[in-house]
């Protein structure tokens, strides 16, 4: 998961194109050449009503900082 800010957003389309439906959220590249003020890791919550939430596990810096330079990111 990440966070965008609001003010990091230029535009959006809601149309979406031929290939991807969704919307499109169009973003100033300001954090070390990404959109993201911040990542995290979060675990997807289902709920009764059918609309998920994301409970933030560990901060994506965290994580990185924990593991070998190499391979896959690994957190428990």
């Amino acid at each position: 998961m990440a966070d965008v800010p609001f003010d990091s957003i230029e535009a959006v389309n809601m149309e979406g194109d031929k290939y991807y439906y969704f919307p499109h959220i169009y973003c100033y590249f300001d954090f070390g050449g990404e959109p993201y003020e911040k990542k995290w890791f979060a675990e997807k919550i289902d709920q009764d009503h059918g609309h998920p939430y994301f409970k933030k596990i560990a901060d994506y810096d965290e994580v990185v900082r924990n593991n070998p330079k190499e391979g896959a990111l690994y957190f428990g």
